[in-house]
């Protein structure tokens, strides 16, 4: 993200994604959003006319941000499975430290489930994190296969549901930058 003020949409859609992430989807009103964002009653709903619209932006907007913290990630370049090991075990713990747009995301995964409209959304963003871990695997020598890519999808977020659903229980394999380069470089070997 730039260091520009947002724009009354973007504001609206930021203050959306911490109401879907403190109330969940039940708890995303317009009025909840207009209260979040200290906006008269009724600005939420003027640029985002129905729940279908506000979701969607709200979808765009985490996705925008996923990808601006994706993109920082990747700048760091790592170079050793190691070292890949290490940004991940770093943000893992920026996620524990403020989880906000990462519980967003999983909120509007699951309500993809209800409003097929939200679907292309999330599979928009699954593939561009699937392309993240494939450039991220090719930094550090590897030369992964599509599959291994999605694997490695579903493996991440997998991870990070169970890194804020477990709380103090998460397994400390999780935060170990050499278990995970192990485990790189033995899936980088199968593949």
């Amino acid at each position: 993200m730039s260091n520009e003020q947002p724009t009354r949409r973007e504001a609206i859609a930021d203050a959306a994604i911490e109401v879907l992430a403190e109330a969940g989807s039940r708890g995303l009103t317009h009025r909840a959003v207009d209260a979040k964002a200290d906006l008269a009653a009724g600005s939420t709903s003027y640029y985002f006319r129905t729940r279908l619209a506000l979701l969607e932006a709200v979808q765009a907007r985490v996705n925008e941000r996923q990808l601006a913290v994706m993109t920082a990630v990747a700048e760091a370049q790592p170079r050793t499975p190691l070292e890949l090991a290490q940004m991940i075990s770093s943000h893992m713990r920026a996620v524990q430290a403020d989880p906000t747009l990462t519980i967003a995301t999983m909120e509007l995964t699951l309500e993809a489930v209800r409003r097929p409209e939200l679907r292309p959304g999330v599979a928009a963003a699954r593939s561009r994190f699937a392309d993240w871990q494939k450039r991220m695997l090719r930094a550090i020598g590897g030369e992964p296969s599509e599959d291994l890519a999605q694997l490695l999808a579903s493996l991440g977020t997998g991870m990070m549901v169970e890194l804020l659903s477990l709380g103090e229980a998460v397994p400390p394999e999780f935060f170990d930058p050499e278990v995970q380069a192990r485990n790189f470089q033995r899936l980088l070997g199968n593949y």
